[in-house]
């Protein structure tokens, strides 16, 4: 994102409800969610500023926010959202480490992160067309081949390379940079 300021506006467009008026806006910047809700009706062809989002070498990116707005965090497998946290462990799904068989993943594992439970650890999402027929035995004998727990335990965030994804990442070095990584 280049220097500069960034305007965020809803242009009501064509008024064409009196029920259910207002909108939700909802920023995700640098890993923190505004959520900005606005009740009341907007006229016709009226242009609301929402947020200046406004990025500097000094400071970075900051939203400020034209509405009342309000930030969500919160902890899901022993880590807090809306927070940046350490990568321990960049590598592909287990299914392409020798054979790339079935779908490919990309692993991000995170320091800290984990698992409130024993995981699954066989997945049939991506079953052989032949084996298509005992799918309901195949996920009975996955929900009964639990991993033991483990404190010790790689755990994260996986993306599919058949489906869109992104997230945001800080990389620290000779300087710091975030980037949108998308997948």
């Amino acid at each position: 994102m280049k220097h500069g300021d960034y305007y965020l506006k809803v242009h009501q467009f064509r008024n064409r409800e009196a029920v259910d008026v207002g909108f939700t806006v909802e920023i995700d910047c640098d890993g923190e969610l505004y959520q900005i809700e606005y009740p009341e009706a907007v006229r016709q062809d009226q242009r609301l500023l929402v947020a200046t989002i406004s990025n500097s070498l000094d400071k970075g990116l900051e939203v400020k926010t034209q509405l009342p707005a309000k930030t969500r965090k919160r902890t899901v497998w022993g880590l807090d959202t809306q927070e940046f946290h350490r990568v321990n462990l960049i590598c592909f799904s287990p299914n392409y480490w020798d054979t790339k068989l079935g779908n490919q993943h990309y692993f991000f594992m995170l320091d800290g992160c984990r698992n409130e439970g024993q995981a699954r650890g066989f997945y049939n999402e991506f079953l052989r067309s032949d084996l298509s027929k005992h799918r309901k035995v195949i996920e009975m004998i996955g929900a009964r081949m639990r991993t033991e727990e483990d404190k010790d335990q790689l755990s994260g965030l996986g993306f599919s390379v058949s489906q869109n994804g992104e997230l945001i990442v800080r990389v620290k070095g000779a300087m710091t940079r975030t980037l949108r990584v998308v997948i």
